[in-house]
Parts: structure tokens; C-alpha cells; sequence
């Protein structure tokens, strides 16, 4: 009978605080996201020159394994239009706007 008691007095105890103890966890979640976004948005210019020098300095690695990978059930059409884009980025790499043949 003792047992029962303890049983039922444990289960008591944690209908109580069960609900707090999410409550916390979703207030100290948010309280970290909120944390984790600042520090993303203040770093954002430091992560994005890191970014582009890695890409940048991977450039030609990996133009030559692009190179090397055989492309198989492409229509002609689509194959001119990706040379034509691969040609027009490596002669404007930083340049975002969609490739004319006046850029060139």
C-alpha cells in the first residue's frame, strides 16, 4: 500500500512539473535562437567573404571536374544554353545577372 502511495504521490509531482519544465525549455529555446541569430547576423559579411573566397579559390578545381562529369539524356538546346552560361561566368564570375551576348 506504500507503494501505491509513493506511486501516486510521484505521478502528482510530475503533473505539476512537467508543464514548467517545458515552459522553460521553450522559453530558454527561444532565448538561444534569438542568441544564435545575432550572432549569424552579425557575422553574416565575415561568413559570406569566407564563402566566396572558398568558392573563389576552388574556381578552377572545380570548372576541370565539371569538365570531366559526362552529361547523358541533354537535349542540344540545353547544352548550348550551359555553355553558353559557363562561358559567360568565367568571363563575368562575380557578375549575377543572367548572361546576354552583349556582355561578353
Amino acid at each position: 500500500m506504500n507503494m501505491f502511495i509513493m506511486s501516486a504521490f510521484d505521478m502528482q509531482r510530475d503533473i505539476l512539473i512537467t508543464p514548467k519544465r517545458l515552459e522553460f525549455a521553450k522559453k530558454r529555446e527561444a532565448e538561444l535562437f534569438e542568441s544564435l541569430k545575432g550572432l549569424a547576423e552579425e557575422r553574416q559579411v565575415a561568413i559570406s567573404e569566407m564563402i566566396r573566397d572558398t568558392v573563389e579559390s576552388m574556381e578552377n578545381e572545380l570548372v576541370e571536374e565539371a569538365v570531366k562529369c559526362e552529361l547523358r539524356d541533354i537535349e542540344e538546346s540545353q547544352e548550348i544554353e550551359v555553355s553558353r552560361r559557363v562561358s559567360c561566368e568565367a568571363v563575368h564570375p562575380t557578375d549575377k545577372r543572367p548572361c546576354s551576348a552583349d556582355q561578353s
